[in-house]
């Protein structure tokens, strides 16, 4: 509050960003210098958009709006799925530590897709605080997650590593990619692309821990 105070005396002008954005894998494979200032100038942000980005988010499967029961239509759940993500990624160890994240970079719930609540008075023209869920939102979420995210999750970890290991072994064919030899982890473990292989197999290993045969 101090800081946007001390803006207006200045007559420094607060960076709004838009407050609807396309799916995350679009962001991801826009220029950066056609995302908003405030993003680009995010490391959080930027690291997460290329971690993230190679996900199919657009197809994600969300739970069908067409209930039979009453209520609000559902939350879209990519974004929660996202940040599952990010928790996983930062060995946050609980979902409180995991909203404190998000609430530290606004930036990073501008690239997860979490609606947004307006807020003219703030920086970016939306209450970072107010947009992240609640720790038990949170927690509930992931424990109600159905098997068609987890298969999301799954599917896509396996194509992501599957392009690692083709980087890698472009004549070695499908035979490594479904076995995942040691060779073949330890070489993508090693090299440039490291973090983004320890990322995926996480990924891989908590999709396979959830899903139900």
């Amino acid at each position: 509050m101090e800081g946007t105070l001390r803006d207006r005396w200045l007559g420094a002008q607060p960076t709004k960003v838009p407050l609807s954005r396309p799916f995350l894998s679009h962001l991801a494979h826009l220029p950066v210098s056609a995302l908003p200032k405030p993003v680009r100038e995010c490391p959080e942000a930027i690291k997460y958009l290329a971690l993230l980005g190679d996900l199919d988010w657009e197809h994600f499967p969300e739970r069908p709006t067409n209930r039979p029961w009453p209520g609000p239509t559902p939350a879209s759940r990519a974004p929660f799925v996202a940040a599952y993500l990010v928790k996983l990624n930062e060995q946050l160890s609980t979902f409180q530590k995991l909203r404190e994240h998000l609430v530290e970079h606004p930036a990073l719930v501008w690239v997860l897709g979490f609606p947004l609540v307006p807020d003219p008075t703030q920086p970016w023209g939306f209450d970072g605080a107010r947009s992240v869920p609640s720790r038990k939102q949170l927690g509930r979420i992931l424990r109600e997650l159905d098997n068609a995210a987890l298969q999301f999750l799954l599917a896509a970890s396996v194509r992501c590593i599957a392009a690692l290991a083709l980087r890698f072994r472009p004549l070695a064919g499908i035979g490594v990619i479904s076995t995942l030899d040691c060779s073949c982890l330890q070489e993508l473990s090693s090299s440039p692309d490291g973090d983004w292989s320890h990322f995926y197999f996480g990924l891989l290993l908590l999709a396979g821990a959830f899903i139900v045969p």
